[in-house]
């Protein structure tokens, strides 16, 4: 569903941006916010952490580690889904 599109509308502020996308022709829309978090650790390490709502309710946590030391990047990245479904909606 959030695949494709332009944003009708963006809004940011401080480290949060929202996205409004308007599908089916207009008909419904949504809101998308991303909120992001950036840690500096004693280690070097960098720690980026996103969280995305839709329409209010949690969506995903996407959590990325950069490790920069002895001359290397490596990045870890972590995937969380948040969404939770009805037994309703399970048929569709």
């Amino acid at each position: 569903m959030f695949q494709w599109g332009i944003a009708d509308e963006i809004t940011t502020e401080d480290e949060t941006v929202t996205y409004r996308l308007s599908y089916l022709f207009g008909l419904r829309s949504v809101e998308v916010t991303v909120d992001t978090r950036t840690d500096h650790r004693s280690d070097g390490d960098r720690r980026i952490k996103l969280e995305l709502t839709v329409s209010g309710q949690p969506w995903s946590t996407y959590v990325v580690t950069v490790d920069t030391r002895n001359d290397r990047t490596v990045v870890e990245y972590e995937y969380t889904a948040d969404r939770r479904f009805g037994l309703r909606c399970i048929p569709q």
